[in-house]
């Protein structure tokens, strides 16, 4: 049995703080609304400690820097289910790396439950609880909360102790409990906000392809300072036409549909530098896209994709999750351009870099390394011979 306790006020928050420090464990959820701002706007703080469930309001507790402290202590065990968005709005804010935090999506995976299962598929598997998701999707800035979002948001921490005992027990015995800890705080997702590449840019002769990533970088930058979503700044239709027409005044900026009229007034001029630059100088640039549609390109990341499979296999891990597509293509750029610096690639860190970053380093510079075909039992030797590349 759970007592629930709002909190909405300094007073308050501070004895949840001392209960937190007094038990060094709790779980949490944030609830936020990602749409409208550039930084996603905090709504709702769901917390389980000991046996009490407190919602903290951040629209009235505005002062919560007391509380975020709690996240950055490493003593004290965070417990979350699916908390990247959430550990990002508190890295936006802390700027600093919350610590031993056990993401139970995480710990089910390595379990061997399934990739990214939400909330009411684990409780409905592991503890034959049900809960509704209808609320997902709430006006949570709205005061005051309804029953329905009340019901929701401490369903949300209510069960979160129980899971993590089981899957502690599991990913112990499986000795993958580092792994844990460290995929759940994986902040090469969510290192500020990346920005956003613009949609059919590909098709562009190499000039315009430049043009586009310096306006994208204009773009992000307005949109982070007055904290706005990137694509109500410009939208991708708006930068394209940019660079595929000639413009060289204010006024025909303002004829392009998809151009906030304030980004026009604040970056007008810097946008017309960027679309009128007739020196060039691409050689360096080209050096950055030159894999595209090349088939060593296309060969070295089927080879590393396999060997993801194969690992992937035999450690009972979903195959996306140990290594996904987009992940390989950066470790296949890196070594086309001969950059051999591969400590950023999440493939070559941490855990990964134990059960599969190792031998595909390995083979990139010409060993051979052994491959298991899973269950199927057989063994390949595997090198890469410089013809291959």
């Amino acid at each position: 049995m759970f007592d629930m306790i709002y909190i909405d006020d300094l007073q308050a928050l501070a004895k949840v703080i001392l209960k937190i420090n007094e038990e060094k464990i709790f779980a949490f959820d944030l609830e936020f609304i990602p749409e409208n701002t550039f930084v996603p706007h905090l709504c709702l703080i769901q917390l389980l400690v000991d046996n009490n469930i407190y919602i903290i309001d951040p629209l009235k507790v505005q002062d919560l820097s007391t509380f975020w402290h709690v996240f950055c202590d490493n003593e004290i065990v965070k417990i979350v289910h699916s908390g990247k968005n959430d550990l990002e709005i508190i890295f936006g804010i802390t700027n600093q790396k919350p610590e031993n935090v056990f993401d139970i999506q995480v710990a089910a995976c390595f379990c061997g439950y399934g990739f990214q299962l939400g909330l009411a598929k684990l409780l409905k598997d592991l503890l034959a609880v049900y809960i509704s998701k209808s609320q997902t999707r709430s006006n949570w800035a709205s005061r005051p909360l309804t029953q329905e979002q009340i019901i929701y948001a401490v369903n949300d921490v209510k069960y979160l102790f129980k899971l993590y005992e089981i899957l502690l027990v599991k990913v112990k015995e499986l000795q993958r409990l580092d792994w844990v800890l460290q995929e759940s705080v994986k902040y090469d997702f969510y290192q500020s906000k990346k920005i956003p590449q613009v949609r059919n840019a590909n098709g562009l002769e190499l000039a315009k392809q430049y043009l586009l990533e310096q306006l994208a970088l204009i773009r992000f930058d307005y949109a982070r300072t007055f904290n706005l979503p990137v694509k109500t700044v410009a939208t991708d239709d708006a930068l394209i036409e940019l660079v595929s027409n000639k413009i060289d005044k204010l006024n025909d900026l303002k004829k392009i549909q998809g151009l906030s009229p304030d980004f026009i007034i604040e970056s007008g001029k810097p946008i017309l530098e960027i679309v009128n630059n007739s020196n060039i100088d691409l050689n360096m640039w080209k050096n950055n896209v030159k894999y595209f549609n090349k088939e060593k390109h296309l060969f070295l990341n089927e080879l590393i994709y396999f060997m993801a499979k194969s690992t992937a296999l035999k450690v009972n891990l979903p195959v996306e999750f140990l290594a996904s597509r987009s992940d390989i293509e950066k470790l296949v750029f890196n070594f086309l351009q001969e950059d051999y610096n591969y400590s950023d690639n999440i493939i070559i860190k941490n855990w990964r870099k134990e059960i599969l970053g190792d031998n595909i380093i390995k083979v990139l510079q010409g060993q051979t390394v052994k491959i298991c075909l899973g269950e199927a039992g057989l063994n390949l030797d595997l090198k890469l011979f410089k013809n291959d590349v």
